[in-house]
């Protein structure tokens, strides 16, 4: 990696995921933006998940590659985000996957906003349901619509399928971001936590997260979190 400091730092945690976080990780290095930096964070995996991490950052210097002991996906968030540098971050699981343009399309329209979702998917064995966004603006005034319009969706709730701003947002948040004596619902606590600080929100349908639903099982989702 380049001594520049990368646009968007993209987080990535990781538990067990041999199964999946090849295709997570291909799926961030097929994007079409290239100015990110990769953070995978190992949390203690007990299968070869930091064997396939090591592999891919020897092959590309946008990745950064931690390990630590299992201490649970907020503490592992927390980790890659003090590692990261980016005007912009975004979080992905490890068994989920994004679209080729899923960067870029955020960026296209982060000069107003401080918050940009996408629209996302999910992914089953023998079907998709899908959530679509539009592209309308939320000022500060506007926050309350914003969650009206999406209460029912994981908008308000997962980390995921969102461009967070750095500098006068996550950066001015109580640390750590995640809190991390809780189980169940620490990210809706977090995304609250966020809201509150009043960010300007872009909605951006052109953007797409697969939240893949075949590997539920996979313990880097937190049992009884429905977003996770």
């Amino acid at each position: 990696m380049s001594n520049s400091t990368p646009s968007v730092s993209i987080i990535v945690p990781a538990y067990n995921s041999e199964k999946c976080i090849a295709s997570c990780i291909n799926s961030i290095l097929a994007q079409s933006y290239n100015d990110f930096e990769l953070i995978v964070v190992n949390d203690g995996s007990l299968d070869s998940t930091p064997e396939i991490i090591d592999k891919f950052s020897e092959s590309d210097r946008r990745i950064k590659f931690i390990s630590i002991v299992n201490s649970g996906v907020s503490v592992a968030r927390q980790v890659g985000y003090e590692a990261s540098c980016g005007d912009w971050v975004t979080f992905l699981d490890s068994d989920d996957f994004i679209d080729s343009d899923f960067i870029k399309n955020m960026m296209i329209v982060s000069d107003d906003s401080d918050l940009v979702v996408s629209s996302y998917t999910e992914v089953f064995d023998k079907r998709n349901i899908v959530y679509d966004v539009d592209s309308n603006h939320y000022s500060v005034l506007h926050l309350p619509l914003f969650l009206g319009n999406h209460l029912s969706s994981c908008l308000v709730r997962a980390p995921w399928g969102k461009l967070f701003k750095r500098n006068g947002f996550l950066s001015d948040m109580k640390s750590p971001l995640f809190i991390q004596n809780m189980s169940i619902g620490e990210d809706t606590v977090f995304l609250l936590n966020f809201l509150s600080m009043k960010p300007r929100i872009r909605e951006c349908g052109s953007s797409r997260y697969y939240w893949d639903r075949r590997n539920d099982s996979s313990l880097t989702k937190s049992i009884g979190q429905e977003c996770d």
